[in-house]
């Protein structure tokens, strides 16, 4: 698990084998404040937390993975039309689809993780009779 920007870059440059060669750091900089706010999206809440929680670390990682094949063009990213209200995306080939499973599934942990929980309530100023 990465513990802060610069590692989390290190361990996509990992898997996807992209060198400062292909992405330098600034442009990874530039793609993880994208990720970072596009999970916030995602998630529809202020992600504060950024390194220190799995699944927003995982989240991440798969986010800026797929990013950055966009990128370098191994994937294609989905296509817009401005002329069309709603906005119209391209269905993504079986890769591209594969990166962004990886990413739903961290999303879908860290919703689950903020909704509310039922807790035990203890009051003392009630009281229960039942004649029954």
């Amino acid at each position: 698990m990465a513990t802060d920007d610069s590692s989390l870059i290190d361990e996509v440059r990992t898997l996807t084998d992209y060198d400062a060669g292909i992405i330098d750091d600034t442009e990874y900089q530039d793609l993880l404040s994208v990720a970072k706010e596009e999970l916030q999206n995602d998630v529809n809440q202020s992600v504060t937390f950024f390194s220190g929680n799995r699944a927003v670390d995982r989240a991440l990682f798969w986010l800026l993975c797929l990013y950055s094949k966009i990128k370098v063009g191994e994937i294609e990213a989905p296509t817009f039309e401005i002329a069309e209200i709603q906005v119209r995306q391209e269905q993504l080939d079986d890769r591209a689809n594969w990166w962004l499973r990886q990413y739903q599934k961290n999303v879908d942990k860290i919703a689950a993780g903020a909704r509310g929980k039922i807790v035990s309530v203890s009051r003392s100023d009630r009281t229960y009779a039942f004649d029954n």
